[in-house]
């Protein structure tokens, strides 16, 4: 089944830098998207090559507690190998004694899926800080990641900012963690409309490790440069794949 799925797109896995297997890293994916299917896809089944792009490693995706709280959804996800966003769980991937494990966290989390549009990629980075104080505590690599593609495989109904559906759609997502998006894809058997994801290529690329020296007690000016130095990371990551992943299209970058 995970086989077909990555074909389906397909999904592809790209890596820029070499990943020592003894060492932990907390790999931040951009975008988001309606349903982080790039990230899923590369990280979360064995069917993009992720053993054989980065031998020695083994990735754990990162995903909402409210995915632990039903029967149904918390045995797949469990199968799958994931762990609850919350920090214990987060901590417990990185301080793997052995190393070799990648903790891959949707930074933007439900509330980038809001924004998510297939002209352009709106990403919610420069208030979400909280990745960069696990790195200093526990002193391991950030590695950025963008996931090309994401943006095109659905749309969504229209709900600009400060209008009466987006203010609902927020509202509910700060009580029930869950974005409740309305998603525009394609059918089974017609491409205007339906639930299904468009088929079209996803090219997930890994960028280089970005070196954390370990610090117990970070202050808030150590956290706000490592996050402007990720994003600058990322920014490059966007710049240097984009004109190969989106060849002919003006996509546009956005970081909030």
């Amino acid at each position: 089944m995970w086989r077909a799925f990555c074909a389906y797109f397909p999904i592809t896995l790209v890596k820029t830098a070499e990943l020592d297997a003894t060492r932990n890293y907390l790999l931040c994916c951009y975008p988001h998207g309606i349903i982080s299917t790039g990230a899923f896809g590369a990280f979360g089944t064995e069917f993009a090559g992720v053993r054989d792009v980065f031998p020695g490693m083994e990735p754990v995706l990162v995903t909402l507690p409210q995915h632990f709280s039903s029967p149904l959804v918390r045995d797949l996800a469990l199968c799958l190998g994931t762990v609850s966003s919350s920090l214990t769980s987060i901590v417990n991937v990185l301080r793997n004694p052995l190393g070799g494990r990648m903790a891959v966290l949707m930074v933007g989390g439900a509330a980038e899926s809001l924004l998510s549009r297939p002209n352009k990629y709106h990403v919610i980075l420069r208030r979400r800080k909280g990745f960069c104080r696990i790195a200093l505590q526990e002193g391991v690599p950030l590695v950025p990641v963008f996931a090309f593609g994401e943006n095109k495989l659905y749309d969504r109904v229209a709900n600009p900012r400060g209008s009466g559906l987006y203010r609902i759609q927020e509202f509910l997502r700060s009580k029930i963690g869950l974005a409740p998006v309305l998603p525009i894809g394609r059918g089974l058997f017609q491409y205007s409309f339906g639930l299904a994801p468009r088929r079209l290529p996803v090219t997930v690329v890994v960028g280089a490790p970005i070196t954390v020296e370990r610090v117990a007690e970070p202050t808030d000016e150590q956290i706000t440069e490592l996050n402007k130095k990720f994003e600058d990371a990322l920014v490059k990551l966007f710049e240097t794949h984009k004109e190969t992943c989106h060849p002919g299209e003006n996509m546009e970058l956005v970081v909030e």
